[in-house]
């Protein structure tokens, strides 16, 4: 199951709950924040390769070719955000440690509108998100 959503413009979301997954080499004009919670995720970069192990997330910088393939049952939420918000964000390719606060704001911005009331999250979710992932270790 996929699911996408754009939030407020510069902000989108997708949540993907698969056996398996492959998505060859491609880039996207946002940065991609991908937030893997069941399975395991391959991600490949010129910088190197990434395995993503659950409960941790990759960050991919905008306009950064990558490919990926999802291990076993996968179960991930990616946020895409606008190049113009991520200036306090890394610059390279990494894998976050991510809070319980963070994954829930991600998990929450992926699902459906009529999952969360029919409200799309605000700008004050996007700026908690952002602050602390600007903040988060790199592992």
């Amino acid at each position: 199951m996929l699911h996408h959503e754009t939030i407020s413009g510069t902000v989108s979301a997708v949540e993907l709950i698969q056996a398996s997954y492959q998505l060859g080499p491609h880039c996207h004009h946002a940065a991609q924040l991908m937030l893997v919670v069941r399975g395991l995720v391959i991600c490949e970069v010129a910088q190197g390769l990434w395995l993503v192990p659950p409960q941790s997330a990759l960050w991919i910088p905008a306009r950064m070719t990558h490919s990926m393939r999802g291990v076993s049952d996968l179960q991930l939420y990616c946020v895409y955000i606008d190049p113009r918000l991520t200036t306090y964000l890394p610059r390279k390719c990494c894998v976050l440690t991510v809070s319980p606060l963070v994954r829930e704001l991600v998990i929450e911005m992926s699902r459906p509108l009529e999952h969360r009331g029919g409200a799309p999250p605000d700008g004050r979710m996007i700026g908690i998100m952002l602050e602390r992932l600007a903040t988060a270790p790199s592992e």
